[in-house]
């Protein structure tokens, strides 16, 4: 069976949003786009034409994909959104004026061929978290696009490259999209490594982080059964073999902020004090951690972000995979001593 569910809006009549499920006993649909014909033959109200794109579970996808290759990423419950339900005005179409006003810099060098080019770049700035977190971010569709106009127009290369060459708001915060795109995430990276290449680097001073502590292996003496445990980052396998009841967050796919220090310091809190907050809130006991970036960000600096965001961490802590791995095996591991989060487990 497949379970659709899609967001529902009326900026003119309605308060509130919603989303409408939608049931096929089978999936014979080529694509995204056949799909919501069907839905829109039996749901006249439905409104989403002229929408090219969609997002399906958090992922900006085409609607000329093909169905196949969206069950097979997804699986068999679909989640259907506008690109930005923020800015929805019916069902799954948007006020995309945000987007056009990135374009507004470019439009000296741009002739009416490269503005419809621009327009195909749509998907690339709905696409991730960054307009969420830092409106001002002149938007993964302009870097793409600055790089389009210094190879046809190479004369005014230094000119373009200026528009985006900006610490706090331009190329310099950008990340890549592999998880945010359902295809494509390597033309933004080839354009945010052609942008950073033409342009001087900037100097700015990263904390020092030591190299990750070396893994013994698991040879579990306290099983954590009676632990709630909150993950960030790719963790090992082994260590979801403990009972303990594993929550993955929402805010997963987010960077934890670390490469943003120095650049811009309020995103970099935005983004870690996201994952910290939504890991508190979750009922977790405490945080697991994959890598020492993130556990910097979360531990290090946690009483920095707890007064960016105004609110205490009380009880909370964080464990790296080794300090996890040494308190299962009943070893002594000492650097628990050092957390600026108290470990209250032993």
């Amino acid at each position: 069976m497949l379970e659709v569910k899609i967001f529902r809006f009326n900026a003119k009549n309605d308060v509130l949003r919603y989303y409408k499920p939608y049931f096929f006993d089978s999936c014979h649909f080529m694509g995204v786009a056949e799909l919501l014909c069907e839905i829109k033959k039996n749901d006249p109200y439905f409104d989403y034409d002229g929408c090219e794109f969609v997002k399906i579970n958090g992922v900006v996808t085409a609607l000329a994909a093909r169905m196949d290759r969206v069950l097979a990423r997804f699986g068999a419950n679909l989640t259907i959104e506008p690109l930005s339900t923020k800015r929805a005005t019916k069902d799954l179409l948007i006020d995309d004026s945000n987007f056009w006003a990135k374009f507004e810099p470019f439009s000296k060098f741009a002739s009416k061929d490269d503005k419809a080019y621009y327009a195909s770049l749509k998907p690339y700035f709905y696409a991730g978290f960054m307009s969420e977190f830092e409106p001002n971010f002149i938007g993964s569709s302009a870097i793409i696009f600055a790089k389009f106009l210094c190879e046809k127009y190479p004369d005014k290369k230094n000119q373009i490259l200026a528009l985006v060459d900006n610490s706090k708001f331009g190329v310099w915060i950008a990340c890549g999209l592999e998880n945010f795109i359902f295809e494509g995430a390597t033309e933004l990276a080839n354009a945010i490594s052609y942008v950073k290449s033409n342009l001087k680097g900037l100097l700015r001073k990263l904390p020092k982080i030591k190299d990750e502590n070396a893994l013994t292996k698991l040879n579990a003496k306290h099983d954590f059964k009676e632990f709630t445990i909150a993950t960030y980052g790719e963790i090992l396998p082994e260590i979801k073999t403990l009972k303990a009841k594993f929550i993955t967050l929402e805010s997963a796919n987010l960077p934890c902020g670390f490469d943003l220090l120095g650049l811009n310091d309020d995103l970099a809190f935005k983004l870690a004090s996201e994952i910290l907050f939504e890991s508190f809130d979750s009922g977790a006991d405490f945080l697991l951690v994959s890598h020492e970036k993130a556990f910097y960000m979360f531990d290090t600096l946690s009483k920095e972000i707890e007064k960016f965001k105004g609110r205490k961490l009380n009880n909370f802590y964080i464990l790296r995979e080794s300090e996890l791995i040494a308190i299962a095996n009943k070893e002594t591991t000492n650097s628990i001593k050092d957390h600026r989060l108290k470990v209250h487990l032993i």
